[in-house]
């Protein structure tokens, strides 16, 4: 039971999620001015989806991850393929479903990145350039939608440059992140008919 456990908590990749948590706080605090309790309102259904995200990226990452990483928790065999979808699927609708406390534009929102990570998994990822600008979109987004939650919660319109600045700033140095990594991963994804911006430039 606490080897499944433990299994199902790797699948979720808990540092990545904090990270993510990290961006909703920027957002927040940007508009409050201040840190309170209510800051983890955002956060639950950031942290829900987050998660679904790297567990379904495991999932479509199976057969990879056979050769790459054997010890990964699928395909090591202590989480099945179907129980890995299952459980991405839970953590989906737990986090759309825990956004509803914060409006309809939220909810939204939350849907709308929750579509947008798992068709990262599923065919965007292996696009190159367009996959490079989803991962940084996700990382911008908590900021805003941190931003957001606070501007709901506190009835404190109007502050929407406050957070969109940092979350363009974070979304830049994002996406410059993945541009090094796609000069790094330069002939693994030559070899994958990976479509990166280095391929892009490369003179054949």
């Amino acid at each position: 039971m606490f080897k499944k456990l433990k299994a199902y908590i790797e699948l979720m990749r808990v540092h990545n999620v904090i990270a993510s948590l990290f961006g909703v706080l920027v957002g927040f605090v940007s508009v409050t001015r201040c840190l309170d309790l209510n800051v983890w309102i955002p956060m639950i259904p950031v942290a829900l989806v987050s998660a679904a995200g790297y567990v379904i990226n495991d999932y479509y990452d199976y057969r990879s991850d056979l050769v790459n990483k054997p010890w990964r928790p699928i395909p090591s065999g202590r989480v099945t393929l179907k129980e890995a979808y299952v459980f991405s699927i839970i953590l989906y609708v737990l986090g759309v479903a825990s956004s509803i406390y914060l409006g309809l534009l939220l909810v939204l929102f939350t849907l709308a990145n929750a579509l947008m990570t798992y068709y990262y998994s599923k065919s965007i990822k292996e696009t190159g350039l367009p996959g490079n600008v989803v991962v940084s979109l996700g990382g911008a987004n908590t900021i805003i939608y941190g931003g957001l939650a606070a501007e709901y919660l506190y009835g404190s319109y109007g502050n929407e440059l406050n957070f969109i600045i940092p979350a363009l700033f974070a979304f830049t140095l994002l996406l410059l992140r993945e541009i090094v990594k796609g000069i790094e991963d330069y002939y693994a994804d030559e070899v994958r008919n990976v479509r990166t911006l280095v391929g892009l430039l490369v003179i054949r």
